[in-house]
């Protein structure tokens, strides 16, 4: 008996081990329900009031069954009213028989033909890069933390000379041990902190370049470009509150949505009053051509945003002081101007947004849920309503000069196209189609390879049809073959049935600079500072030139030149060719920027072309670049440069080796350590000959191109 339960005791005590923890675990299960019914029992009586609160119907009959993607994901701060917002939109769509909602977050919906199952896409509360990959999201923390790290070893660097105590001294324990006694810096301590900064600025620098790889090559930009297109290509966008607050590396997606963040003043416990920019327009109609008041955070806002690209609805109501009428509280912009909602074009695509929907009361006002109805409707293509910018004298000729920020919306056929070619005798092979913008609804086609492949290269006309003004319709001859065509919905077909024909196929596409929004590296001369806000331009000299709110800087009356001068020097810098298509050759977004005031690498719309030495990119008059690297005009285009001054012997005017410089266009190699065997025109040192130095210039050729993110690095050698 004795042995029995000696046998039994081990089963006896798992066993009581075993119910404990089945108690525990019910009891944490419990815990957890407690926890969680409060929070069901909210949404549950969230829904019962936006059900009553929605509209009965809607403003337009849908021409067709409409659906709705909308996308929650965040990679930042977390909103609480997307449960009560993905309620209402459901609410709104199925109660009013406007449309079907799709509530997701798998990224994989931001394929193109999965994308093509919808009519509009809605970023609700979404924030940060929320199409990054686990690793791309690791990577900004990483960059984060050693961002962090780098400013705190540049502080202790700092203290070099001085007796270091307190809670500086707590720092260097950090980072040279913790025994580390009070008193000055040793030679060997310094250079121990400076290795150790240099390490954080090379981890900071890897992770940038691993993230503008993936947004270049890999699928976080992929699904960004995929939704620029979808709208850009006729779909529909709508963005609810921290839709301004998502993609910030994005140029393209930001100018799309029609502003960034930029904090807020009003925050989510404050009432103020809104006013009705527009009181006729259909959108409005809810408020009832009256004003509001209402009770959430609003949002301060910064470049791109502006009343000459957007139609503005909404604003905060704010008095001659600058100061929101019921609160008293002032935003940080000059021009006091606070939009909360908004429509435009992009491309033939409807863009929609509304800042309201941080605090859950919104998603149950009626004149609000009116308001998103009818801003869907707009976005869903249902809703006649008037997008033009709100900024006086907003209906542009088709063929005027426009901003860099009106971007997509100008011209939807203009851009690059690849695809396949496959000739009536031979092997399909790859090609790109350029469709060039003469003007008048007329057009230039040429298509050819692709960089580094067999070239071939066949010029056709093209015009917009004239039963279909969506639609371009493509004729000419080529080598004996007759080709036709047409571009409609962002695709181009061509055909030629001849010994010399064949066919092509290809999908309009969008194409960034790798370098693009490229920081300035530790020690770089920052002459544009690029954040989203108007650039300081105290490194100029030539007042005339503008900052703008975009962060760029427009053209003005005369060339401007830095006032600091630079010999050997890398340079990156960012511009915008404007959009002139009736202009011809060198009249065509025409200016230069020149090293030392002396050697110009031009700057034109030679979008298409075949390259000369007077072309986007040629070192001007001497050498035409290896490859055409332009993107169309209002695309954003980087140029990084490496320059190398002129050498001189023991008698200063003896030029001992002449200058050389390295050039990559939108990320292309165009010129590698080429020779520049003299001066070219413009420049104010041009007739001087070679030197050791000079400023940057930037030219003024009467073409309103806009300049942003442009830093410099000295190179030190001995010269």
């Amino acid at each position: 008996m004795r042995r029995n339960r000696t046998r039994r005791q081990p089963r006896a005590f798992g066993t009581r081990i075993g119910f404990v923890a089945a108690v525990l675990a019910l009891a944490g299960a419990a815990t957890a329900l407690r926890a969680q019914a409060p929070e069901e029992a909210a949404l549950a009586r969230a829904v019962e009031r936006i059900a009553a609160a929605a509209p009965a119907a809607a403003p337009a009959r849908p021409c067709a069954p409409r659906r709705l993607l909308v996308f929650t994901r965040t990679c930042g701060y977390r909103h609480a009213a997307i449960p009560v917002g993905t309620r209402a939109l459901e609410i709104l769509g199925k109660k009013t028989g406007a449309f079907e909602t799709v509530v997701s977050n798998d990224l994989e919906r931001f394929r193109p033909e999965n994308l093509a199952c919808f009519d509009a896409v809605c970023f609700l509360n979404t924030t940060g890069p929320v199409f990054a990959s686990a690793e791309g999201l690791e990577a900004r923390r990483s960059i984060q933390e050693a961002e962090n790290k780098y400013r705190e070893l540049e502080a202790l660097l700092d203290l070099a000379g001085k007796d270091v105590a307190g809670k500086e001294l707590e720092g260097l324990r950090r980072h040279l041990g913790a025994e580390r006694p009070a008193g000055r810096l040793t030679a060997g301590e310094l250079l121990q902190l400076r290795e150790a900064a240099d390490a954080e600025q090379v981890r900071i620098e890897a992770a940038r370049g691993a993230i503008a790889e993936a947004r270049r090559h890999g699928e976080e930009g992929q699904l960004e470009r995929n939704l620029l297109a979808f709208v850009r290509g006729g779909g529909g966008f709508v963005g609810i509150h921290a839709a301004t607050d998502t993609l910030h590396e994005s140029p393209d997606y930001l100018a799309m949505v029609g502003g960034v963040f930029a904090g807020h003043p009003w925050n989510a416990n404050t009432t103020v009053a809104v006013k009705l920019d527009d009181p006729a327009h259909p959108i409005n109609a809810a408020f009832g051509e009256e004003g509001f008041r209402i009770r959430d955070e609003i949002y301060q806002l910064k470049g791109p945003y502006t009343r000459e690209r957007l139609r503005v609805l909404l604003s905060l109501d704010v008095g001659e002081d600058g100061k929101e009428k019921i609160s008293g509280i002032a935003g940080s912009r000059e021009d006091r101007d606070h939009a909360i909602s908004w429509v435009q074009r992009y491309g033939r695509g409807r863009v929609f947004y509304c800042s309201l929907g941080h605090n859950d009361g919104v998603f149950w006002n009626p004149a609000v849920l009116g308001h998103y109805l009818a801003g869907i409707q707009f976005a869903l293509g249902d809703l006649e309503a008037d997008a033009r910018p709100s900024a006086e004298g907003a209906a542009p000729p088709a063929d005027r000069l426009v901003s860099a920020a009106e971007g997509y919306a100008v011209d939807p056929f203009m851009g690059i196209y690849p695809g396949w070619f496959t000739p009536e005798q031979g092997a399909a092979r790859p090609a790109e189609a350029f469709v060039i913008a003469d003007g008048g609804g007329k057009y230039r086609v040429a298509l050819g390879a692709p960089a580094g492949a067999p070239t071939f290269r066949i010029e056709l006309a093209a015009a917009v049809a004239s039963t279909f003004v969506d639609a371009l319709a493509i004729t000419g001859t080529d080598d004996g073959a007759e080709w036709q065509g047409c571009v409609a919905a962002g695709r181009m077909a061509l055909r030629a049935e001849s010994a010399n024909g064949g066919t092509f196929e290809g999908r309009l596409c969008e194409r960034q600079s790798p370098t693009l929004g490229a920081p300035p590296p530790a020690g770089a001369v920052v002459l544009l500072p690029f954040d989203g806000s108007p650039p300081a331009l105290e490194g100029w000299t030539n007042a005339s030139w503008k900052a703008l709110a975009d962060g760029s800087m427009a053209v003005g009356q005369g060339s401007n030149v830095t006032r600091r001068a630079f010999g050997d020097v890398k340079v990156h810098l960012e511009f915008c060719i404007p959009y002139e298509p009736g202009a011809r050759g060198q009249g065509r977004g025409n200016s230069g920027v020149y090293l030392m005031d002396r050697y110009e690498v031009q700057l034109l719309d030679s979008f298409g072309l075949v390259p000369q030495a007077d072309d986007c990119g040629a070192v001007y008059g001497v050498a035409g670049p290896r490859v055409n690297a332009c993107l169309p005009p209002l695309r954003w285009q980087t140029y990084d440069i490496e320059f190398r001054a002129a050498r001189f012997g023991g008698d200063p005017e003896t030029v001992v080796e002449l200058p050389r410089i390295t050039v990559r266009h939108n990320g292309q190699l165009i010129h590698d350590n080429a020779e520049v065997p003299r001066t070219t025109p413009g420049g104010s040192g041009s007739k001087l000959g070679h030197g050791r130095e000079g400023p940057l210039m930037l030219q003024d050729h009467k073409n309103p191109l806009r300049f942003r993110n442009l830093w410099a690095v000295e190179r030190k050698e001995e010269r």
